[in-house]
């Protein structure tokens, strides 16, 4: 019986660990993803070609995927 416990505890244990994961690269997205908007709309509002400035936003015309992209791009970096 004592051998079923451990193995639930490590279960649980090893349970937590990707969800800790999942919040921090959440948190690490949508602030990457905020800042990068903010850029990409005060160059829009200042005629600046901000498309060229972040990588992989070349290629699209919407800003907000164009930033997406941006933000997708940068954070396979980290990883």
């Amino acid at each position: 019986m004592e051998a079923l416990s451990s193995q639930s505890s490590i279960a649980s244990v090893s349970s937590k660990q990707p969800g800790g994961d999942t919040f921090r690269f959440s948190i690490i997205f949508w602030t990457t993803f905020l800042v990068f908007l903010l850029i990409a709309v005060l160059s829009t509002c200042l005629r600046l070609p901000w498309r060229s400035w972040m990588p992989g936003a070349e290629g699209s015309s919407s800003l907000l995927s164009d930033v997406r992209s941006a933000v997708y791009t940068l954070m396979s970096h980290l990883t």
